[in-house]
């Protein structure tokens, strides 16, 4: 084995040794505690937390810069309580829109630049989009991949999105610039829109879900095609995807 691929198992090893040091999904841990506790310099625990926070593996408390098990690890791991019940939660929001709509209603998480669905709920109407859960969808493209990006500046955005913004149909938004622009819009009014960007004839809106320290952790988008778009329907489901999400954000303990 190479000296090259001895430091990144090591460095694979390490990491492991970081998450071991979180009992549950509850529990917050600060570098110096961590460090302390894996035996680490607090440099190269810091480094690491820090990818690990970029991959959506760990998250921060903006509050008291303590760190807890993200959502991309708990999805795969059995130290799910706290996601169970807040899924669980979603899941009967999720039921009302698709009830009170007949559209198809999703629920989605991040890692980098990709929105990964893990819940669906989906319309009776012959036409409808197909999502599945578990694919990775493009962020800069979709209702649901904007709204998880909403918080983020354009310096932060340049690190987060790998290479160009693939250009999926002509009203696709093709540079970070741009991007940026329609985030702060998309922040401001409370959700945010995919008009025909990722496929050609369907409108998605999207609102993001909050959890401890007001940080996104999820979102919630309800796609809808453009036959059966109207000026009153869609101005109806922007104010109950914001309701929704809101009350969402206000009931889960994550």
């Amino acid at each position: 084995m190479g000296q090259q691929s001895k430091s990144l198992v090591g460095t694979i090893v390490k990491s492991l040794d970081i998450l071991e040091c979180f009992t549950d999904d509850s529990d917050e841990k600060g570098i110096q505690e961590i460090s302390q506790i894996v035996g680490l310099p607090e440099s190269t625990t810091h480094r690491i937390i820090s990818t690990l926070e970029y991959r959506g593996i760990l998250l921060q408390n903006p509050s008291n810069k303590k760190y807890r098990l993200g959502l991309i690890f708990l999805k795969a791991s059995d130290k799910t309580k706290n996601m169970s019940i807040w899924k669980e939660k979603a899941k009967s929001y999720m039921l009302d829109l698709n009830e009170e709509f007949n559209e198809t209603v999703n629920l989605a998480i991040r890692t980098e630049d990709k929105a990964v669905y893990i819940d669906t709920v989906v319309s009776t109407q012959v036409l409808r989009p197909t999502l599945a859960v578990g694919v990775k969808y493009p962020c800069h493209c979709t209702g649901i991949g904007k709204s998880l990006l909403m918080d983020f500046s354009e310096k932060e955005l340049s690190k987060i999105i790998n290479g160009p913004l693939e250009k999926l149909t002509p009203n696709t938004i093709t540079d970070i610039k741009s991007l940026a622009d329609d985030l702060r819009v998309s922040k401001e009014r409370g959700f945010a829109i995919d008009n025909e960007e990722f496929h050609k004839g369907i409108v998605c809106i999207a609102a993001p879900i909050r959890g401890f320290g007001g940080r996104i952790i999820a979102s919630l988008s309800i796609s809808i095609p453009t036959v059966r778009v109207d000026e009153e329907r869609l101005n109806k489901v922007k104010e109950r995807i914001i309701e929704v999400t809101n009350n969402i954000s206000k009931e889960i303990n994550f």
